[in-house]
């Protein structure tokens, strides 16, 4: 394999991951990044944080 694209992993909600930055993709309509105000993509520093923002979608971590 040349190129990773994805690697997912599941994660204990009862002991989630500290290290950050955590993005959130969103699943409703159309799949995109959450954006602040300024139209950013929006960036967490928990995945606490991050979990509450995800209504529809999946919280990632690079």
């Amino acid at each position: 394999m040349k190129h990773l694209l994805l690697m997912l992993m599941e994660i204990d909600p009862n002991d989630p991951p500290e290290e950050g930055p955590f993005y959130v993709i969103e699943r409703f309509h159309k799949p995109q990044f959450v954006l602040d105000e300024n139209g950013n993509i929006k960036s967490f520093t928990t995945y606490a944080e991050a979990a509450a923002e995800c209504q529809y979608g999946f919280v990632i971590a690079f």
